[in-house]
């Protein structure tokens, strides 16, 4: 049998209550209206699963600039099996620009698990760059 432990570990406290952590796809032809909507409704933060290295198209990042503008964490992951997220492109929409933004980026974590994760920070810190030292680890 062959097993290894996981080199990602860290333990953070469990909240008295979860936060309300949306998800939201990236898709060609998105408008971003489901970002606004989360940050308007009550969501506390967003996980965007998003393309490639973690980039958005235009009408995405500006809903994803809204939200965060708005005190709304935004987590961006990548829906690539396999992939990474980070702040590699440049133009509007690219990583990157995200990260000039205020996103926070998820690494190798797949969309579902940097859900997990801001479960537990979120209530800790709303901070880009606290929130970034805890996908960074």
């Amino acid at each position: 049998m062959f097993g290894r432990q996981s080199l990602r570990r860290q333990t953070l406290p469990l909240p008295d209550r979860l936060p309300r952590i949306d998800m939201v796809g990236m898709y060609p032809g998105t408008d971003g209206s489901q970002v606004r909507q989360a940050a308007d409704s009550g969501a506390e933060a967003i996980v965007v699963e998003a393309l490639g290295w973690g980039n958005v198209n235009e009408a995405m990042h500006d809903a994803i600039k809204y939200a965060i503008d708005k005190g709304v964490p935004v987590i961006i992951a990548t829906k690539v099996y396999n992939g990474r997220a980070l702040p590699i492109y440049g133009s509007k929409g690219g990583g990157n620009m995200l990260q000039k933004a205020g996103a926070v980026f998820a690494g190798d974590l797949t969309p579902d698990k940097a859900r997990v994760l801001a479960l537990l920070a979120v209530p800790i810190t709303k901070d880009q760059k606290a929130l970034q030292a805890y996908y960074d680890k």
